[in-house]
């Protein structure tokens, strides 16, 4: 009988089939690097954001491939740090390892995002899009089901072979139990220092590969913009490693250099700017326009610009062609890769638009400048705590009287500082100064000796607190909001202040890390027992706390604004905080008392505020400004600013009005001495001046409306939306 083979001659061999087949199925597929995989696998959603949607295509981001080819779990290295601005895509990179991880060689994989809002977002227009439109991880991630108890949820991707985790650095509950082969630490910068009392959430996250670390090899990627300056996980992260620049090539002469912000230049204050960068070379300071930047892009080259060593030096700023491969081949130093970039590498950015969101930062003042750095710029925000020099600060006082309102202040607030054998107090009034920081002077202070478990002291306070104060016109304007410091005998604070409307017994909260310079001047008040002398009153009193780390700096940057002298036009600066002759050597060394220290401590970045003196004044100062700040005047517009001075029968309030006061020369006496006469003093029974329909902070309008001065009518539109004042 013939064989099959006989009868069928193209039938082909079946052992050879079956074994081939069997030899397919064995065979792992090709281990990628995360760029392999991205450039043959992944695809990018529309529903991201994205604006290039489809295909991923990696000649858009070049710069990105190295960021990639570190993240391969091929390579050697267990960290790899990114310090970038936003818009520069090093998100993407991180989503590309998991990608590749999920289809090519499956791994538990933790995503720690900093809260659970960002959580949110991640998981489902950044992760979740691309799983949907990426069909080599749609078929292997199972689908979200309800009813299976095997089906992947928005916290908890299952894959065969694998898991991912997405959770928040505020919760531990991912940081428990498992272990981790790749770990992607987005926005590090943001996360708390301490979650759930169990310690640092990045150490955790580190401790949960200890198993593949030491077996198959880990990988943990910390992405984020940068934070504060020495209070900044990412900026640590990077100086740490072997702080990798990328390098492009000018456009005229071939030269490699770093895009720095302070080569970019552009013409006038209004677009279009014509943004440009100039070449660094010796000899060409050539216009590098915003069209070569694809070109130059595609030529980039990353180097390790570690500090190195006397024969390990970093790279130039500028290298010649013929030198690059010489740097190219410098050493890690046994450090972990680390990288960093800002906008202006970025394809979906122009040069244009950092010259416009840079214009729109100066107009926000401080604040604003604060978001361009990190956020534009990619570097940590430098919060100067270096107090000025007492004693040159004495050399600037101004002529101004003793309790008496400046031109231009038209808010008051005070504050009391509790100690053993005494009361001291301060009132400062502040006005108009610069977008986010208004303009403040002493006004008023003092001290009231005794003890303060006697209640003669606190009657004493009490006439202070009940104080007014005349302006230019005569009028007299109360103290808005007084405060009391709570850290020595709380108790009897809280007593004193739970009936007094506009008092606040306050708490000042510092801390450790980044979140010290994320709270609020005046935070969420708590209900806190009072339990004096026998008397215990449940819930008695509000205790308000105090972000005092951005309210010192400020304060310094207010009194070197005042060390800096008047403007070329004579006019004192907006913004600063000044002082008259009732202020001594003494107070000013007080009000200067401590300074901003920084360094490490258990490996992270530390900072903390060093006191070499007493600090009384400095803590009622900032206590003053805390206040003034909850009442809404570090948010007012120049237009209600207008509104409060008609409100307040004040005079017109224009630029010169508000800063035209002389400085004082050490052998004048002191002198008050306007411009012109002053108006005759405004009745106070006489009907205020109308003012524009401008909304105030309703704060402020609340403290006007209790104050008991002159009555002052709101415009009806702002009554009716507000109900307190209904």
């Amino acid at each position: 009988m013939a064989s099959l083979s006989d009868r069928f001659p193209a039938l082909g061999d079946a052992r050879a089939v079956v074994l081939s087949s069997f030899a397919r199925g064995i065979t792992p597929p090709p281990r990628l690097t995360v760029t392999q995989w991205a450039e043959t696998e992944r695809y990018v959603s529309a529903e991201s954001g994205s604006p290039y949607p489809g295909k991923w295509n990696g000649d858009r981001v070049p710069y990105l491939r190295e960021v990639q080819d570190v993240l391969s779990l091929s390579h050697p290295c267990t960290e790899v740090a990114s310090m970038k601005s936003a818009q520069v895509a090093f998100s993407e990179a991180g989503l590309n390892l998991v990608g590749s991880v999920i289809h090519g060689e499956p791994s538990p994989i933790l995503i720690l995002l900093p809260s659970l809002g960002e959580m949110d977002k991640y998981a489902k227009l950044k992760l979740g899009t691309t799983i949907d439109v990426t069909p080599a991880l749609r078929e292997r991630v199972r689908p979200q089901r309800s009813r299976d108890a095997d089906s992947s949820t928005q916290g908890m991707l299952r894959f065969a072979g694998g898991f991912a985790v997405i959770g928040h650095a505020s919760s531990s509950q991912p940081l428990q139990m498992m272990s981790y082969r790749v770990v992607v630490l987005e926005e590090v910068s943001e996360y708390p220092w301490d979650v759930d009392g169990r310690g640092d959430p990045v150490d955790l996250a580190y401790a949960r590969t200890k198993a593949w670390r030491e077996t198959r090899g880990a990988k943990i990627f910390y992405c984020s913009t940068p934070g504060v300056e020495g209070a900044c996980r990412i900026t640590a992260k990077f100086e740490a490693s072997d702080q990798r620049r990328y390098y492009v090539p000018c456009p005229h002469c071939g030269a490699y250099q770093v895009l720095r912000w302070e080569t970019l230049r552009w013409d006038g204050d209004a677009p279009p700017f014509s943004a440009h960068f100039v070449c660094m070379s010796v000899g060409c300071g050539g216009v590098i326009e915003h069209h070569h930047k694809t070109e130059m892009l595609a030529r980039g080259i990353w180097l390790k610009c570690h500090p190195g060593s006397e024969d390990d030096l970093p790279p130039p700023q500028v290298i010649e062609p013929e030198e690059l491969a010489r740097w190219r081949a410098r050493g890690s130093a046994g450090r972990q890769p680390g990288f960093a970039i800002w906008q202006a590498y970025s394809p979906f950015n122009s040069w244009d638009g950092i010259v416009k969101e840079f214009q729109e930062a100066k107009r926000k003042g401080p604040a604003g400048l604060k978001v361009f750095t990190q956020q534009t710029l990619g570097e940590p925000w430098r919060e100067k705590g270096d107090a000025p020099e007492a004693e040159k600060l004495l050399e600037r006082r101004l002529s101004y009287p003793h309790r008496r309102l400046p031109p231009g202040a038209l808010v008051v607030t005070g504050f009391c500082d509790v100690q053993a054998d005494r009361l001291q107090w301060g009132v400062y009034a502040c006005g108009h100064g610069l977008p986010g920081v208004p303009t403040f002077w002493r006004i008023d202070g003092g001290t009231i000796p005794g003890d303060p478990e006697e209640d003669e002291v606190w009657k004493r306070l009490e006439a202070i607190q009940a104080r007014r104060y005349p302006d230019a016109r005569g009028a007299t304007w109360p103290i808005e909001a007084f405060g009391v410091d709570t850290g020595y005998l709380s108790h009897r604070v809280y007593l004193w202040a739970r009936r007094r409307p506009g008092v606040f017994a306050c708490d000042g909260r510092g801390g450790d890390g980044t979140q010290a310079w994320l709270l609020p001047p005046l935070g969420t008040p708590k209900k806190v027992d009072i339990d004096w002398r026998g008397q215990r009153v449940k819930g008695g009193c509000l205790l308000w706390p105090i972000g005092t780390w951005p309210l010192k700096s400020q304060h310094y940057a207010a009194l070197r604004r005042m060390l800096r002298g008047p403007g070329p036009d004579g006019v004192i600066r907006p913004g600063g905080l000044y002082v008259n002759e009732d202020a001594d050597l003494g107070l000013l060394k007080q009000m200067t008392a401590e300074t901003l220290r920084k360094g490490t401590r258990n490996g992270r970045p530390h900072q903390w505020w060093e006191q070499h003196g007493a600090n009384e004044e400095l803590d009622i100062a900032v206590g003053c400004r805390a206040l003034a700040y909850y009442l809404g005047c570090d948010t007012m517009t120049a237009d209600q600013w207008q509104a409060l001075a008609a409100h307040r029968a004040a005079a017109p309030v224009t630029n010169r009005d508000l800063f035209d006061l002389p400085l004082v020369a050490a052998a004048e006496p002191p002198v008050f001495a306007p411009a012109a006469p002053l108006p005759p003093a405004v009745s106070v029974t006489e009907e205020a001046p109308r003012a524009p329909s401008v909304v105030l902070p309703a704060p402020l309008r609340r403290a006007m409306k209790g104050a008991g001065g002159p009555r002052i009518t709101l415009p009806k539109a702002t009554d009716a939306d507000d109900p307190y004042l209904s």
